[in-house]
């Protein structure tokens, strides 16, 4: 009989807690093994809000969340309290999902620690080091330090092997934010969450068709420099072309990213709101006729539920939801956004779809890394043994 295996799964922003979840669920109800979780802090407000939606409690809170951060400054001081945490509590596998700068310390904490590091979300590229940045370097260098490769799509799978990653160590998972999705959808399908910011006759008109939402999200770094306001010209437009639709943008904190969104603020047509909780996200998206974002988590959303999504950016490391056909990567010329919306509003609503296979799994992904993480486990026990 083996002793169960110690797994520390490390998360610090609003997707990785939302894709981690199931993992960490399926961990927990597993009895041969002892779960305990780590948040960064990358993220205070967006994470906390999903650490209690999913009721999810931190055995350790790093308070990493500094003002106006510099990821430099950020993953410096993750690995200054990282590799003593890792190498007091000794756990037998750490765990992270993605790419932002908490993967990347957790990847590089766990090889100072000398502890096998786990990659939830492995082997996606844009094969472009600028795009998006710092996420493709942070998700590149993990790749390189992680003894299991948990890759969401067959493309990640293929990634990965023309790296020289080692064929064992990688597994086909399919991606837990599909899990999560399909649970949450489910949940509040006889009582829809509320929206805050969203009052009652302008979202009763979204219900019954006659207003036409366009949701958008904005973020990325490479956007923060010019591309988000040019974005906000283009929806500005949009308001006028097409007369029914309202945009709904839900906010990021990131002050640059405020400011842009600011310029529409009291414009007709225009709802700029606060984030939002995930099941009210939830809802707007599946309501919505458009979403616009440079989001990589969104797009999975939104192909996941049948929305079809306009790509803020030069580059995906999703070709999945390109050949979804509902994807497409316009970039941020407002001229090219602005045609390819009223070109994708031309064509016939498919509808929201809860069910069947996707590009990024069937929703069983956080049960399959529980189980694939065990199988791991017994064979390094009959090994020392």
């Amino acid at each position: 009989m083996t002793r169960p295996i110690h797994v520390l799964t490390i998360m610090g922003t609003r997707p990785e807690v939302i894709k981690l979840a199931p993992v960490v669920g399926a961990l927990q109800d597993a009895p041969w093994a002892v779960s305990r979780l780590v948040v960064t802090g990358q993220h205070r407000e967006l994470a906390s809000t999903m650490l209690e939606t999913f009721g999810l409690r931190p055995d350790h809170d790093l308070d990493m969340m500094r003002p106006n951060q510099d990821q430099g400054k950020l993953l410096a001081r993750m690995l200054t309290r990282l590799v003593p945490l890792l190498r007091s509590g000794s756990p037998d596998l750490v765990l992270a999902q993605g790419d932002t700068t908490t993967v990347l310390a957790s990847a590089l904490a766990s090889y100072h620690a000398g502890i096998p590091f786990g990659h939830v979300e492995a082997g996606l590229r844009s094969h472009d080091l600028s795009q998006p940045f710092p996420e493709e370097m942070n998700r590149t260098l993990a790749g390189r330090l992680a003894a299991l490769h948990f890759a969401p799509t067959p493309r990640a799978v293929s990634n990965l092997l023309a790296e020289g990653v080692t064929a064992e160590t990688i597994h086909l998972t399919g991606n837990p934010v599909v899990d999560m999705l399909r649970r949450m959808v489910e949940q509040s399908s006889n009582c829809p969450a509320p929206v805050p910011g969203m009052d009652g006759p302008l979202l009763d008109d979204v219900i019954a068709g006659r207003k036409t939402l366009l949701l958008a999200t904005m973020h990325r770094g490479e956007n923060l420099h010019g591309g988000i306001s040019q974005v906000t010209a283009a929806l500005l437009e949009l308001t006028s072309k097409v007369p029914s639709c309202v945009v709904v943008w839900p906010v990021h904190p990131n002050p640059a990213v405020r400011r842009a969104a600011a310029r529409l603020a009291g414009i007709e047509g225009v709802r700029l709101l606060p984030p939002l909780p995930y099941p009210a996200f939830l809802r707007l998206l599946c309501l919505a006729r458009l979403v616009l974002t440079d989001s990589g988590g969104v797009q999975e959303e939104a192909v996941v539920l049948g929305r079809p999504v306009l790509v803020l950016r030069q580059v995906t490391e999703r070709p999945e939801v390109l050949e979804s056909g509902l994807g497409t990567v316009v970039g941020t010329d407002p001229t090219a956004v602005v045609a390819a919306a009223l070109s994708r509003l031309a064509l016939p609503d498919r509808g929201v779809c809860l069910s069947g296979p996707t590009p990024f799994g069937e929703g069983i992904a956080g049960r399959r890394i529980a189980d694939i993480i065990r199988s791991w486990w017994s064979a390094r026990c009959r090994r020392s043994s």
